[in-house]
């Protein structure tokens, strides 16, 4: 089963929140020795191609949940810009 995806332009709202939460979550954790600064995601664009969405296998359907296997495919013109600091070290 496929999904057809109507996407949107994406409000300033929308991406400016994106924004902070893909920028929040690229630092959690570790990072790499040569990553030395936070990574700040400078600029999001989610293009205007939608992604491909197909449910593989349904598990468990019931009223207040649904578990299965999909399979998402994006082949299409969205772009991110981060900025960060790395550290290098010649000998």
């Amino acid at each position: 089963m496929s999904f057809v995806i109507n996407w949107p332009k994406f409000s300033d709202e929308f991406i400016e929140k994106a924004k902070c939460q893909l920028t929040v979550a690229l630092n959690k954790g570790e990072k790499p020795a040569k990553i030395v600064d936070e990574i700040i995601v400078r600029d999001l664009n989610m293009g205007t191609i939608p992604p491909e969405l197909e449910i593989l296998e349904i598990g468990d359907l019931a009223e207040e949940r649904f578990r299965g296997i999909f399979k998402l495919t994006y082949t299409g013109d969205a772009s991110v810009v981060l900025l960060t600091k790395v550290q290098v070290f010649y000998n």
